[in-house]
C-alpha cells in the first residue's frame, strides 16, 4: 500500500511540475541590459515607456540612483 502511495505522489509531482512550466510565459532568446538614453527615472512604467519607444523590448528603473535600464535581444 505504501508503494502505491509513493508512486501516486511521484506521478502527481511530475504532472504538477510539467504543467507549471507550460503556463510560464517564455522569452524567446536572451535579453541583454543596457543603460537607457534618458538616464534617471522615477518609476518602472515611465522607464519602460521610454525604452519601448526607443525600440527596446522593455525597461526597468533600478538602483538607489534610479537609473533607467533597457533590455534588448542579444
Amino acid at each position: 500500500m505504501e508503494v502505491k502511495k509513493a508512486i501516486l505522489w511521484c506521478i502527481f509531482l511530475v504532472l504538477l511540475l510539467s504543467s507549471s512550466r507550460e503556463m510560464l510565459p517564455g522569452v524567446e532568446g536572451k535579453l541583454c541590459r543596457v543603460r537607457g538614453a534618458r538616464g534617471h527615472c522615477l518609476t518602472d512604467h515611465s522607464c519602460d515607456r521610454v525604452c519601448t519607444g526607443e525600440g527596446f523590448v522593455r525597461g526597468k528603473c533600478d538602483g538607489i540612483r534610479r537609473r533607467c535600464h533597457c533590455d534588448r535581444q542579444c
